[in-house]
């Protein structure tokens, strides 16, 4: 559980990540049938989904990060509540014993499914493929490998975003650190929370991100039971290629 020692200061910055929310919103609303993200944290994009009116189960294994997310639903319209259904475990072993329902679109989003080796991708794959209703989709939104790979690693740590934290009162400041492993295809980020005024070390976060090419997206889908459909390269809907911001996946359950 990787966010777990730091799941409030990890919401506080990621908050700010909102350029995906408006494709995803529209893509979901093209959709007949419940949703299901599957990694949702403390609720980033399941909230605006929700609050655009789609009916969305999260599950996440970090009871921190859920925390976060009831806290937020408790405060907001009743009406929200009522369109989420949230659910702690493991999206590696999920199966319809634990989710009793098919969904019509799973998202896995920024980055999420990169925490992950390339046998628990498929793991995870075949269990929303298990979850999936006839006709149903699924949208993947990683990282551009050759993107990744053209970063040199960091070696020193660097100085990133800071923040408040209401909880401490304290300005927050966030560091990082990288490092590539190009054979093992591993794009390794430390993140390091310090207060700004003591610089002490308050939480650390190690990050491996399993970065994957779209040939790979092809093989893991095919052997999950989904049909890839396109690759986007970002957030207007262009076209992927080695130079996008992003690897955006679109597939199908395969009939």
């Amino acid at each position: 559980m990787i966010y777990e020692s730091a799941a409030r200061y990890y919401d506080k910055l990621h908050t700010r990540l909102t350029e995906d929310i408006p494709y995803i919103t529209e893509f979901a609303g093209s959709t007949e049938g419940a949703l299901l993200e599957l990694g949702c944290g403390s609720g980033r994009l399941l909230l605006p989904l929700a609050a655009a009116g789609s009916h969305i189960t999260g599950v996440d294994n970090s009871a921190q990060m859920l925390a976060l997310l009831e806290h937020k639903l408790e405060a907001g319209p009743a009406a929200l509540r009522e369109r989420v259904t949230i659910v702690k475990a493991d999206i590696r072993k999920l199966s319809p014993m634990v989710v009793d329902h098919r969904f019509s679109l799973t998202l896995v989003s920024h980055n999420t499914l990169l925490h992950f080796r390339m046998a628990e991708v498929r793991s995870i794959l075949r269990c929303a493929a298990a979850l999936s209703a006839q006709g149903a989709r699924l949208f993947l939104d990683l990282a551009n490998p050759f993107r990744l790979e053209a970063q040199a690693s960091s070696g020193e740590a660097e100085y990133e975003d800071s923040f408040v934290d209401e909880q401490s009162g304290q300005e927050i400041e966030q560091w990082s650190q990288t490092d590539l492993d190009l054979g093992k295809q591993i794009y390794d980020v430390v993140w390091l929370f310090r207060a700004k005024e003591s610089n002490q070390l308050l939480a650390k976060i190690n990050v491996p991100y399993h970065y994957l090419y779209p040939h790979q997206v092809d093989l893991l889908l095919s052997e999950s039971g989904f049909r890839l459909e396109e690759l986007r390269g970002d957030y207007t809907g262009g076209p992927f290629d080695e130079t996008s911001d992003r690897l955006l996946v679109h597939a199908a359950l395969v009939s």
